[in-house]
């Protein structure tokens, strides 16, 4: 017999955690079981009920992506992100929850990094995730790294922008873009991101 939900399912709280679930299942960049650990060390609730939680929002994405195309927008795009790191870049999706964060996250990744040949960046943040999500439109941060060595360090940003702009057409995805450094580069996309591997340890029984 279903397990009825708790008195807490009512609560303010309570509903915003299913909210933040149910977008960290749609955001598709984490397993069930890391979603469950997150959950389990932010939430105040017991952990059959987070556990339940969990399950729902990833049981109701799996759902949804039996609709999926074959090749998703999500699909072309990380095509795009593999095909500039070769091409120099340091690209990471879904780079933390602002700009800040971000450029903190390309920062940091250029510090570890001891290849020499970095010279550009590209990336997104949760923010960007979520306004694909409901509007069909990803903005993407991209940039020069000003370190990088030789003449690749003295090039503008517009040069990364192009480049970042070719392999998304490559790709097979339609941007928008001013051709300017101020302005960030805008794809349109339906976001679909299946589920990775990965199942939550049963707190159910």
């Amino acid at each position: 017999m279903a397990k009825a939900m708790p008195d807490d399912a009512f609560d303010e709280d309570f509903a915003g955690m299913l909210e933040d679930l149910s977008f960290a299942a749609e955001v598709g960049d984490m397993s069930e079981e890391e979603v469950l650990a997150e959950a389990l060390a932010e939430y105040r609730f017991g952990p059959r009920d987070i556990a339940a939680a969990v399950g729902r929002a990833f049981m109701d994405k799996r759902a949804r992506e039996a609709a999926f195309p074959l090749v998703t927008a999500c699909d072309r795009l990380d095509a795009a992100f593999a095909e500039l790191r070769q091409a120099g870049f340091v690209a990471i999706q879904a780079a933390g929850g602002s700009l800040e964060e971000g450029m903190a996250l390309v920062e940091a990744a250029c510090a570890a990094d001891e290849e020499d040949d970095r010279w550009a960046f590209v990336f997104f943040h949760l923010e960007d995730v979520e306004k694909a999500i409901d509007h069909g439109r990803m903005h993407l941060a991209f940039g020069t790294i000003p370190t990088a060595a030789g003449e690749r360090g003295q090039w503008p940003a517009e040069i990364a922008g192009d480049v970042v702009v070719e392999a998304l057409h490559e790709a097979g995805l339609e941007t928008v873009w001013d051709g300017t450094a101020s302005k960030r580069i805008q794809v349109r996309m339906t976001w679909q991101r299946r589920c990775p591997n990965g199942c939550a340890p049963t707190l159910l029984n």
